[in-house]
């Protein structure tokens, strides 16, 4: 609920930007499924930039066209998730593809910072 009133309170503004942390924290399933279906909403028919920080990957490729990881307050890669597997795991910018599969967001985190990947 304090989601809802508080995103109510930016559109009242009239704002250009909304600045989201873990907007869907404590929302029922349901909730959030209405939640993010109206963040999406609001960034393609209102013209509304949506920065949204979550941990949460699923919903952030849900929701977002392009993003952003930090790690220890470094940006370490930016794009939509596509381009994202393939800055991580190539560096050449050649497709990160393996056999045809298209990355999520889980699966960049889990083999990127859970599999060992070197990436001093």
């Amino acid at each position: 609920m304090r989601q809802r009133l508080g995103l109510a309170d930016i559109l009242i503004k009239d704002s250009l930007v909304i600045i989201l942390d873990e907007p869907t924290l404590g929302i029922d399933p349901a909730g959030v499924r209405e939640f993010l279906e109206l963040i999406v909403g609001l960034s393609r028919e209102q013209k509304i930039t949506v920065l949204f920080s979550s941990h949460h990957l699923h919903q952030v490729q849900q929701v977002c066209d392009r993003v952003g990881i930090f790690v220890a307050g470094k940006l370490l890669a930016v794009g939509d998730v596509k381009s994202l597997a393939a800055q991580l795991f190539n560096g050449d910018g050649r497709s990160a593809n393996e056999e045809g599969k298209d990355y999520s967001l889980d699966d960049i985190y889990f083999r990127y910072f859970e599999g060992g990947v070197d990436h001093e």
